[in-house]
């Protein structure tokens, strides 16, 4: 197997640009590190009840807006140069909404038909307003639907930015990833990660499909990946230390209040 991490983190520095983003973006990536082959597609905001395609080497990328305006969506299926992928559906909230922000993912029929290298698909949104924090969580969960018999593994790797910089030019302010082995059908839960939103952020998934070449009874992936940010709950001991402070105060006052009478 390969240093799936270490993919992860060239792919992030590759997948995005250097330039600024005014408006929500929703950008989706896909690269096989074999051939060097590699497709991607953006959507904004500004193209709001439309749609947008976008091409390369020949393949084609399909872009709108699902859920009503706010949420941005796109789609793809094809071949990137030794895999092949039926349909993928990314979608991201952006700007996000009081309860959280996020970026999902479902793909179907994922293959290694000739690739000697991964599959790595980034998913990258950015400017996230909400939730507006000040303290944030990072986690996602990633799942296999069906048993492929592939001895391959599959690793999501999930990032925050608190600047919505990119991260070819700044690294992550959090970043946490899980592992799922693709041969049977099976999950993961990505360890949570805290970070301050300090005004607009990025966020973005890289899932990295290590698969054996399709041979005999190896049959395509499919399964699901989510990133996820929300306000950040506090611990059971700090809650309940806060709690006493409350009842402590509230016991003083009473009994200041009992001594003037």
């Amino acid at each position: 197997m390969r240093k799936f991490l270490t993919l992860a983190a060239a792919a992030a520095a590759v997948m995005f640009g250097a330039s600024a983003h005014a408006v929500p973006t929703l950008i989706i990536t896909l690269t096989d590190t074999g051939s060097a082959t590699s497709l991607s597609c953006s959507l904004d905001a500004s193209n709001v009840g439309g749609s947008t395609v976008c091409s390369g080497l020949g393949y084609s990328f399909t872009a709108g807006f699902a859920n009503g305006a706010g949420n941005l969506e796109m789609s793809f299926g094809g071949t990137v140069g030794g895999y092949t992928l039926s349909f993928s559906s990314t979608q991201s909230n952006t700007p996000g909404s009081v309860f959280e922000a996020v970026i999902t993912n479902s793909y179907t029929n994922v293959s290694n038909i000739s690739s000697g290298g991964s599959l790595l698909v980034s998913l990258a949104a950015h400017d996230f307003t909400l939730p507006a924090g000040p303290a944030l969580t990072l986690f996602g969960s990633q799942g296999l639907s069906s048993n492929s018999n592939n001895p391959g593994t599959i690793t999501s790797n999930y990032y925050a930015s608190s600047t919505n910089a990119t991260f070819a030019s700044t690294a992550p302010s959090a970043t946490t990833a899980c592992s799922v082995l693709a041969a049977t059908a099976a999950s993961c839960t990505a360890t949570q990660q805290n970070f301050i939103n300090t005004g607009t952020f990025s966020l973005e998934d890289v899932i990295v499909f290590d698969l054996d070449i399709k041979s005999g009874n190896i049959s395509p992936v499919q399964g699901s990946s989510n990133l996820v940010v929300r306000n950040r709950v506090p611990e059971p001991m700090t809650t309940a230390l806060v709690g006493l402070g409350l009842f402590g105060a509230a016991f003083f006052s009473r009994r200041r209040k009992a001594v003037t009478a």
